[in-house]
């Protein structure tokens, strides 16, 4: 956002965001694991899957409990931990500044409600199909996951057909933090 963009929502904010800056940093913070969650839930299925098909030790219990657990611990701690790295000192406006545009970034509500909704179906359908072969709590935590991987996947299909390949490639890659801008926030310790 460029300077005088961000002046004005700052004036426009006025004292509210000095007010609601924990929420703005809380909704952030969530933002980002929200992030590792869904790209965890893209890929430990087919990581998992093919551990066990290699050790040819299949097992759906296992497999339903790795990716729950890879996908909402894993990805979640993860997403916790960069998001902390990455905006423990930055200002005030800053965050509220990347709140707001999270909020109206019409592809990143997308995806998350995409990825929801496939976690409840998920949970729902592989608690239907694998009921008597894995315990309730995996076959919801686990079905969870491959949906949330469902919703990220129906939404990724649904853009390239709306925009081309070319132009959701680029969307995708500008979704994605500048490894250099991490790199400095960490090397220089704040």
């Amino acid at each position: 956002m460029a300077a005088s963009a961000r002046d004005a929502v700052n004036a426009a904010a006025g004292e509210e965001v000095v007010e609601n800056v924990d929420q703005e940093r809380l909704y952030v913070y969530t933002h980002v694991a929200t992030k590792m969650v869904q790209a965890t839930a893209v890929l430990a299925p087919p990581i998992g899957l093919a551990r066990q098909l290699y050790r040819k030790n299949l097992n759906v219990t296992r497999f339903l409990r790795r990716t729950a657990g890879l996908t909402f611990v894993a990805g979640s701690t993860t997403g916790l931990a960069m998001a902390w790295l990455r905006l423990r000192n930055e200002p005030d406006i800053a965050i509220y500044d990347r709140a707001f545009r999270l909020r109206h970034n019409p592809t990143q509500v997308r995806v998350d409600d995409y990825s929801k909704v496939g976690a409840l179906l998920g949970a729902l359908l592989t608690t239907t199909v694998f009921l008597k072969r894995a315990p309730l709590v995996w076959n919801l935590a686990g079905g969870a996951a491959l949906g949330v991987a469902g919703g990220v996947i129906t939404h990724t299909v649904q853009m390239i057909q709306e925009q081309g390949a070319e132009k959701a490639a680029k969307e995708a890659k500008d979704a994605l933090p500048d490894p250099v801008e991490l790199g400095k926030g960490v090397a220089k310790g704040t």
